[in-house]
């Protein structure tokens, strides 16, 4: 199941809405994430133990089996030899026994699984909403936080790369002198993201770390079982709910 393009949800505050007020949304944002995010990761978790238990204990059965096979195997020839291993006996029987105990721990076990696939999906969409709202509050908090400070300290240089502008206008045109400042712009700030990276002086690192956190579980294969509601419903009669 591919995971969604993450979308970033608008923030309910104004316009205008004090810095301090954007960054104290954002932290809420950020904190209700890592706590989605967890439930996610435990359910994950159960699940993954589910299966690492159903593997181990399916990996006991073809040898059982083989080991029936000869002891039943060896049973008739002692019957056709007038011999009867009590012993023997015994252990065919408790093998089968295994067996068939094998059978219904791994039909509930799987059951179990199943019945955790529904929690799973709406635990992943918790998350990927609150992942959404961190990212809108991101954006904004850069917007109006970060940026303003950035682009005042700009503004001499910018004044000069105007000035320079002007002059090239004369040769050019407005219209190309434009473009060429646009370019050079463009070409120097490719330049400068792939140099050395620089400490963002008021970044949210936390947020960061939100944005780039894999909201998809290793038992993804279960939401296939409940991404449309004719699924859910399904899912829902198949364990009687």
């Amino acid at each position: 199941m591919q995971q969604p393009t993450l979308q970033a949800v608008p923030t309910t505050q104004l316009p205008n809405a004090p810095v301090d007020t954007r960054a104290s949304r954002l932290d809420e944002h950020v904190t209700l994430f890592q706590s989605e995010h967890q439930k996610l990761m435990e359910l994950d978790s159960e699940i993954q133990v589910l299966r690492e238990q159903r593997k181990a204990l399916l990996a006991q059965i073809p040898p059982a089996k083989e080991r029936r096979e000869e002891l039943r195997q060896g049973r008739i020839n002692q019957l056709m030899g007038g011999e009867v291993s009590l012993e023997a006996a015994r252990e065919y029987r408790e093998l089968g026994e295994l067996l068939e105990d094998a059978k219904a721990a791994t039909t509930l076990s799987e059951s179990q699984e199943k019945r955790l696939a529904m929690p799973l999906y709406q635990a992943q969409l918790a998350v990927n909403s609150a992942q959404s709202m961190v990212a809108g509050g991101y954006e904004s908090y850069l917007d109006h936080k970060v940026m303003p400070s950035i682009l005042n300290a700009l503004k001499k240089r910018l004044a000069e790369l105007a000035a320079l502008t002007h002059a090239k206008a004369t040769i050019m045109g407005q219209e190309g002198a434009r473009k060429w400042a646009q370019n050079e712009l463009a070409h120097a700030l490719k330049e400068a993201m792939s140099g050395e990276q620089v400490a963002l002086d008021g970044d949210k690192p936390a947020a960061r770390e939100v944005l780039a956190t894999s909201t998809r579980p290793q038992a993804a294969d279960l939401l296939t079982l409940c991404n449309s509601p004719g699924k859910r419903q399904c899912l829902q009669r198949e364990l009687g709910e």
